[in-house]
């Protein structure tokens, strides 16, 4: 009975130990994919990133499949809406990392200018957004510019430098952000 009981606790805890490696693993694959996509912007359609998310559904409830039966329905949707983001992440993490260190580096650095359309100073969002390619994007970070910008956005327009090359599957790869000369709007009327 004692034996029983020391086999049964030996194998908790290698599968506690299991999934805390998981964990652990996807964490790494997590912050990875969050420094390096926050470079990339999609310019042109989306159509391979819907694939891949597609993808990562179908895997999630392959992986899952067996699993499913024991679970209640909203238990199902919300551990299927989990294993989807996890597979998405873990196929999109290699990507990000190729099209940033390896694709674009093929490609000229171009530079385009871009006008400031907000600021956000929150903790968990500190970065500016920018019309940039025809689309509003985020940049994250913070610069002690900013407390300027938001209080003079409404009067003046500032503008940032954007240095990015091209990148896989319509892409651009942000390299290195700048600010310029600020334009007064009343200036600019006249």
């Amino acid at each position: 009975m004692n034996r029983l009981k020391k086999k049964f606790d030996r194998e908790i805890a290698r599968k506690g130990l299991g999934t805390f490696g998981q964990l652990l693993v996807f964490f790494v694959f997590y912050l990875l994919y969050r420094k390096f996509a926050t470079k990339i912007v999609w310019v042109e359609d989306h159509i391979p990133l819907y694939w891949l998310g597609a993808i990562s559904v179908i895997t999630a409830f392959l992986l899952m499949r067996k699993r499913f039966k024991e679970m209640y329905y909203f238990e199902r949707i919300l551990v299927w809406a989990l294993i989807s983001y996890v597979c998405f992440v873990v196929v999109m993490t290699p990507l990000n990392i190729y099209n940033s260190l390896f694709f674009s580096e093929r490609n000229e650095l171009q530079k385009e200018r871009c006008r400031i359309t907000g600021v956000h100073k929150r903790r968990m969002s500190r970065g500016m957004n920018i019309d940039f390619a025809g689309k509003s994007v985020f940049i994250k970070g913070y610069k002690e510019e900013f407390k300027v910008i938001e209080k003079k956005l409404k009067e003046e327009e500032f503008y940032v430098s954007v240095s990015y090359k091209d990148g896989l599957l319509g892409t651009r790869v942000i390299k290195k952000v700048d600010f310029v000369k600020v334009l007064s709007k009343a200036a600019e009327g006249n």
